[in-house]
């Protein structure tokens, strides 16, 4: 499992978990859209 930290222009952090297989930018869609 990945793990990966996003960080904003502001410096707000978002970690987040990925399973096997994954690329980034499916993490980020999958997890950062679902955040909004």
């Amino acid at each position: 499992m990945a793990k990966i930290t996003f960080v904003e222009h502001d410096g707000t952090e978002h970690v987040l978990e990925g399973e096997d297989g994954m690329t980034v930018m499916e993490l980020a869609i999958k997890k950062l859209s679902a955040r909004h």
